[in-house]
């Protein structure tokens, strides 16, 4: 529970409050790729490479990245 609240309060530096609302909603629906998406942002910024706060937009276009090589499956009923 300790790391989580770390976790959070370091999202709260590195985020935009809209990137942070985007970030919990993610959280609800896809558990593993909001542990993904926090641990890039912890390393973008233990690394240095965070100027300034992610934006919704910036958040968003990581989050694409993240998902763009997985396969949808669709059905077609006819």
């Amino acid at each position: 529970m300790r790391a989580e609240s770390e976790f959070d309060s370091a999202l709260r530096k590195l985020l935009t409050p809209e990137a942070k609302s985007r970030l919990a909603n993610v959280r609800m629906v896809n558990p593993e790729l909001h542990a993904k998406a926090v641990q890039a942002l912890v390393y973008f910024a233990r690394s240095g490479k965070l100027a300034d706060k992610i934006t919704d937009a910036q958040l968003k276009e990581i989050l694409s990245k993240m998902t763009e090589n997985k396969r949808e499956t669709k059905i077609n009923w006819k």
